[in-house]
């Protein structure tokens, strides 16, 4: 079974929120933050590879009429949420180390992906599709394409995790068996129970 890893709110925290209250304190800026900037169809260009950080930044401020160097403090802030879930981790070493292909598949702008890539861990995937790299985001149903077809993999031995559940139903249109994830140990569970045998992690 091939398993493949979304990265924000999976292997990653990821909490819109948390980045919002650690730039602005008044809970209407936070407000027009979120609605402007992070909710936005722009951030989901920004995951496509469409628009910059630059670009994304100005066309926020001219939305909310927030100053552009206060909006650039979110991104700054994106790698001190972007914190790896431990758990999750020991979760993924223990797929590894089972003998099972691993693979990610990740709405990621390309300003963030040197900071994922300095994590050891990420060297265990054997392969990863992230969408500022393709030009198509989950849940574009292209995306899920370009995995199978770049790592030639076979969709009914295939499982994807991720915790958004709009973006598993292009997974099941392609065959592809999907994990909503809620937390390590379930998805261990429900790992176990579609077949893979999953010991205790070797000593990393």
């Amino acid at each position: 079974m091939n398993v493949v890893f979304d990265l924000g709110g999976v292997l990653f925290n990821w909490d819109p929120y948390e980045i919002v209250s650690r730039c602005f304190a008044e809970v209407a800026e936070r407000e027009l933050v979120m609605e402007g900037l992070l909710k936005h169809p722009d951030w989901q260009e920004m995951d496509r590879g469409t628009f910059t950080y630059e670009e994304v930044t100005r066309r926020a401020s001219e939305r909310t009429g927030i100053p552009g160097e206060r909006i650039k403090n979110v991104f700054e802030e994106i790698p001190r949420v972007l914190r790896p879930k431990e758990d999750t981790v020991e979760l993924l070493h223990r797929v590894k180390q089972a003998g099972y292909p691993l693979y990610v598949l990740s709405n990621m702008p390309t300003q963030i992906l040197s900071y994922l890539e300095s994590h050891e861990f990420m060297s265990l995937f054997d392969g990863k599709i992230y969408s500022c790299e393709t030009g198509y985001a989950k849940p574009d149903r292209e995306i899920y394409r370009i995995l199978l077809d770049r790592f030639s993999l076979a969709s009914e031995e295939t499982v994807f995790i991720d915790d958004y559940p709009q973006n598993h139903m292009p997974a099941k249109e392609l065959g592809i068996r999907t994990i909503l994830f809620t937390g390590a140990g379930s998805c261990r569970e429900e790992l176990e129970k579609m077949g893979l045998e999953l010991g205790d992690p070797a000593p990393v």
